[in-house]
């Protein structure tokens, strides 16, 4: 068994320092070995704990450094020309979502994975919660019954809060839904163990950057004939009190998720609460991805994951355009194994 797990980041921003913070704490032989970012001091910050390597050319980093994994945790519109030369060089990567700003580049970085015999994930950080993997116990274990329903709703914090380029569509692919609703699709369609057929959306633009949306309302229609209500929104001010919560209603109980805070369950003659005590999903993602280098498998969330959700992201944005139910098949090689 490999006893040491090398990591390399790219990208020491907001999402950077919550890898790097998942990773101080990992244990097990896993250990941030360099950090790359276009401002030095902002790589410096985050290898400092570790006394991790420091570049400004995540290029020279490749070349340099001995990893096991690379992280690429940039804005969207990079990944893909990041991620193939990560994978090019012959690195297991771990790809903050979502893959690309478009189906095309996903697959790029799909087909490259593959050549290069490389292990690859996809950053859906949120599946590791303690509530989101209660609710999946639960539905594993029957007590749901058949599902039929999600309404899944988030409010979050936008404006100057976030990093500015997400409201630029060149450079994020779209705004809320590719920012922060995509996780929801990720971790929905696991949950129910079932794929989106077609989507129906309404937008409503941001009236900050350029292209991007603020808020949106999507339906969702799954395989297994779940429908899925989403309304997702942010905002021009800090929210002292965030807003993420999913209801799944099944035919034999219901429950709730409220992201970072609890699951509740509410059956025929049972109902109960878990409070979320203590959770980090970004040391539980890093943890994950080492155990599947060290047994030689491949990692939990996959690809084809990450493709899926990018899809319905792109659905939707197609949907609001046109005021069209679109077909999940119209962005989704269904015959990729990926």
């Amino acid at each position: 068994m490999k006893e040491e797990i090398r990591v390399g980041l790219i990208g020491a921003n907001k999402v950077g320092l919550s890898h790097a913070n998942g990773i101080a704490i990992a244990g097990n032989g896993i250990k941030l070995t360099a950090v790359s970012d276009i401002v030095r001091e902002r790589a410096e910050t985050l290898a400092k704990p570790s006394n991790a390597a420091v570049y400004t050319d995540y290029l020279e980093m490749l070349k340099k450094e001995k990893m096991d994994v690379v992280i690429v945790a940039t804005p969207h519109s990079l990944h893909c020309e990041q991620a193939l030369n990560v994978v090019n060089q012959g690195f297991n990567l771990l790809l903050e979502k979502p893959v690309a700003t478009n189906i095309e580049d996903a697959y790029k970085i799909a087909e490259a994975c593959k050549k290069n015999n490389v292990k690859v994930s996809i950053s859906h950080v949120h599946r590791f919660r303690q509530e989101l993997q209660s609710a999946k116990k639960c539905i594993l274990e029957g007590r749901l019954g058949n599902p039929y329903l999600v309404m899944d709703f988030f409010g979050i914090t936008g404006g100057t809060h976030i990093p500015s380029w997400v409201y630029e569509k060149e450079l994020s692919g779209g705004g809320v839904l590719m920012y922060g609703a995509i996780h929801d699709f990720d971790w929905t369609s696991w949950l129910l163990n079932s794929r989106v057929k077609e989507v129906y959306c309404e937008t409503i633009p941001s009236e900050i950057g350029h292209g991007t949306e603020k808020a949106a309302i999507c339906t969702l229609y799954f395989e297994n004939g779940v429908i899925d209500s989403l309304t997702a929104g942010n905002t021009d001010y800090m929210m002292i009190n965030k807003t993420r919560s999913m209801d799944i209603y099944g035919t034999d109980a219901m429950l709730r998720v409220t992201t970072g805070e609890s699951f509740y369950y509410n059956g025929h003659d049972t109902v109960y609460e878990e409070k979320t005590i203590k959770d980090n999903p970004f040391q539980k993602q890093i943890q994950e991805f080492a155990a599947a280098i060290r047994e030689d498998r491949s990692p939990w969330i996959t690809m084809a994951d990450g493709l899926h959700s990018l899809a319905v992201c792109l659905a939707c944005y197609e949907a609001s355009a046109t005021k069209k139910i679109i077909p999940l098949n119209k962005f989704l090689n269904t015959t990729s194994k990926n």
